[in-house]
């Protein structure tokens, strides 16, 4: 696994005529499996971690990892798993990012450190989180064979973001100027007659607080969290009675002829029908809440200004009938620690680097890792049979044509050219002719966080 990101570049491909592509993502600050950004209002001096956890494949990836693990002849369990984790030890949102491998860190921009995360290797991690204080984590950059098969490693991929936007009738703010990082405690205030009803709201908007280590204190808390709630529903009953009407629904024409037969003309009858309506009651409701969630520095209190860092307003009106406490419920979701709240789910798949019109080399029966080394193949294989690869053999470059059949059945495209590899120190050059493909699998990689134990 040595120089994995170095040589992952190496490998390159002809255009002649049609090429197979490696295709590798940019270093950014949106990358995995360990993001850190710079956010001046929660840590202005250090790096801040807002990523860390596991990266598992979906869609029909867990096929994929089975076929891959099946042609490797040295197939570790990691190489079997349909999760890779990035430590052994938890890397906690929130943390500061002291060093790495005894590099301080402070003042140190995004971009270099992922160029420093992404060098060969295990780094040891330095970290320091606002409840858990000092810690430190190292890095596996290990890579499983279904990853490596793929092209696939965390800090080069772009990674796609999926954020949650709240509804438009919930509004959220807060103060940025506050330091944040060093809020560890909250406390609940119940204020209004409706007790259990504002502690069951509260415990679970104290629960989401937890996600990046606060704890409760109600002795001396950094946060009180308190409520304002407001529903009024009203039900009118209308009984409509019952009505008779006679209508007319058409009519029927006819021809009259006289004694002899002769056209006189025609004429028409009118159609009746007796329509009764009415006789049921008719309900008509309308439900409208208001909740306002606020979080208030707690040593702050008594100051002319009222210290509130956040606030949440959610306002709710409809023509109907609502249950008033699932709407609450469901309104207190949105509130969030706000570090978390503003951190996305990442998900990607533009991570393959052997790749032919989306059609990655497995497909072909071949396998290879991050340096482009054959190390598994299978024998089945049109291209495998027919070019003669080996394992061991190193990949330089690969000239692809496609001729798509005359039904256009997918799979059924038939593949010629020819592939260059090292073998023994020298070039060869293995052709290959009305090959297909031996399979259809794909990865979609997805980012899962970690969060506070």
């Amino acid at each position: 696994m040595n120089n994995l990101i170095k040589r992952t570049l190496s490998v390159l491909f002809a255009v002649i005529p049609i090429v197979l592509l490696a295709v590798t993502g940019t270093v950014s600050a949106q990358n995995v499996p360990l993001t850190v950004e710079n956010i001046a209002w929660w840590d202005p001096d250090y790096p801040t971690v807002t990523w860390s956890g596991a990266i598992r494949v979906d869609g029909d990836g867990q096929k994929a990892v089975d076929y891959i693990a099946r042609l490797l002849p040295d197939a570790k369990p990691a190489d079997k798993s349909y999760k890779w984790n990035i430590s052994d030890s938890f890397i906690l949102l929130g943390s500061r990012l002291l060093s790495v491998d005894g590099r301080d860190m402070r003042g140190v921009s995004v971009n270099r450190v992922n160029e420093m995360l992404s060098q060969p290797g295990n780094h040891t991690l330095r970290l320091s989180h606002a409840t858990d204080g000092d810690y430190e984590a190292v890095i596996n950059t290990e890579l499983p064979m279904w990853m490596q098969a793929y092209g696939f490693h965390p800090l080069t991929c772009t990674w796609e973001k999926k954020t949650q936007t709240p509804p438009e009738n919930i509004v959220i703010r807060m103060d940025k100027d506050v330091k944040w990082r060093n809020f560890k405690t909250y406390d609940l205030l119940i204020l209004s007659d409706d007790v259990l009803a504002d502690k069951e709201l509260l415990e679970k908007i104290g629960d989401q607080m937890g996600s990046l280590g606060l704890r409760r204190n109600t002795e001396n808390p950094d946060i009180l969290i308190t409520i304002t709630k407001d529903a009024n529903k009203s039900v009118e009953y209308t009984y409509v009675p019952e009505t008779t009407e006679h209508v007319q629904t058409g009519s029927n024409t006819y021809a009259m002829y006289g004694y002899k037969g002769h056209y006189l003309g025609n004429f028409s009858v009118n159609k009746y029908q007796t329509v009764t309506s009415g006789g049921y009651t008719h309900k008509s409701a309308t439900t409208t809440v208001y909740l306002e969630v606020s979080m208030l520095e707690a040593s702050r209190i008594g100051e002319k200004v009222l210290p509130m860092v956040y606030q949440m307003k959610y306002n709710f009106n409809r023509n109907s009938d609502e249950n008033v406490d699932k709407l609450y419920s469901s309104a207190v979701e949105w509130v969030q620690h706000p570090l978390f709240a503003a951190m996305p789910r990442l998900r990607s798949t533009s991570c393959t680097r052997f790749l032919y019109k989306g059609i990655p080399l497995i497909n072909f029966g071949i396998v290879v890792d991050a340096d482009g080394v054959v190390r598994g193949l299978d024998s089945s294989s049109d291209v495998v049979k027919k070019s003669g690869i080996r394992t061991g053999d190193r990949i330089v470059r690969i000239k692809c044509t496609r001729r798509d059949s005359m039904r256009h059945y997918r799979g059924k495209e038939v593949y010629s050219g020819s592939i260059t590899v090292q073998r023994d120190g020298t070039e060869q050059n293995l052709s290959f002719a009305g090959c297909h493909r031996t399979n259809s699998y794909s990865i979609t990689f997805n980012g899962i966080y970690n969060v506070v134990k």
